[in-house]
């Protein structure tokens, strides 16, 4: 999507295996932890709201190659860049759980 001027992704969260208390709970966790977090590694966060349906959503920095899942699974990348971007998102991990 576009925000601001500029290409951003939104995440949309279905939460069908929870109730709406504890969906709301993990949407308020997460956008806390990417709002306090500033890493290379890491997306940036840009903010969170409500769609009209009472769905929630985060917006967060657009990457050009994708998705995580997309970048790892997919061909067009050689073994040893797919265990770079591992390393990296190691590296993003340990300080968000630090």
């Amino acid at each position: 999507g576009r925000w601001r001027d500029m290409d951003v992704a939104v995440k949309l969260i279905f939460g069908s295996f929870m109730t709406e208390d504890e969906l709301r709970r993990e949407i308020d966790k997460e956008a806390t932890m990417l709002y306090m977090v500033r890493h290379a590694h890491i997306v940036h966060f840009w903010g969170a709201g409500t769609m009209e349906d009472g769905s929630p959503f985060i917006v967060t920095e657009y990457m050009e190659l994708g998705t995580l899942t997309r970048v790892l699974q997919g061909p067009a990348l050689p073994w040893p860049a797919k265990l770079r971007f591992a390393k990296e998102i190691a590296m993003g991990m340990a300080l968000v759980h630090s």
